[in-house]
């Protein structure tokens, strides 16, 4: 794993993102039989005014990233689920099982970085838990791990030859604002 290039931000992260069903009929249909909203725009991809780039399934097929609707609905992006679980609690995946995005050089995915030994968790089925405030703003706090400890949000980016690099870690958390 290739730490060397993450950025370290040690206050929570306010990022603007637009919450969804889904992004096509296909979309909305898969995540609502998993209990899923997707969230449109997060951190590393802004745009300069607080927003993240956005390629949607079309777009990529159109640009001839992916050549079928199934893989440009999978790796469209940059997006995050939040999951409500039966009890009405929130989280957020990070596995590689959901990349955040992908195209023909590399996947990028949220997982879950320990500072200390410099590690990345990456099972599949690890959630961040989140909270959401009066206001509408989620909050997406690190998880505890193996040996308890603490892993804070990162994204890694995978190339072809599965290499792996951390580019963003966030010790505060990460507050998603949703558009108005």
């Amino acid at each position: 794993m290739n730490i060397n290039s993450c950025e370290w931000v040690e206050t929570p992260v306010e990022l603007i993102v637009e919450i969804a069903k889904g992004v096509n009929d296909a979309t909305e249909s898969e995540y609502r039989a998993k209990n899923r909203l997707v969230i449109k725009g997060i951190f590393g991809f802004d745009n300069g005014d607080g927003t993240a780039q956005f390629s949607s399934p079309e777009q990529m097929i159109s640009d001839g990233i992916w050549p079928d609707e199934q893989s440009a609905n999978k790796n469209y992006g940059p997006k995050w689920f939040l999951e409500i679980d039966e009890n009405e609690q929130l989280s957020v995946p990070a596995d590689l099982e959901i990349p955040v995005m992908a195209d023909d050089t590399k996947t990028d995915y949220l997982l879950g970085y320990e500072p200390f030994y410099q590690t990345i968790y990456d099972t599949p089925g690890q959630t961040f838990p989140a909270t959401v405030d009066e206001k509408g703003v989620i909050t997406v706090n690190p998880f505890f791990g193996e040996y308890s400890l603490e892993y804070h949000p990162t994204i890694v980016a995978a190339d072809q030859s599965e290499n792996k690099t951390a580019i963003f870690v966030t010790q505060g958390g990460i507050k998603l604002i949703p558009m108005k």
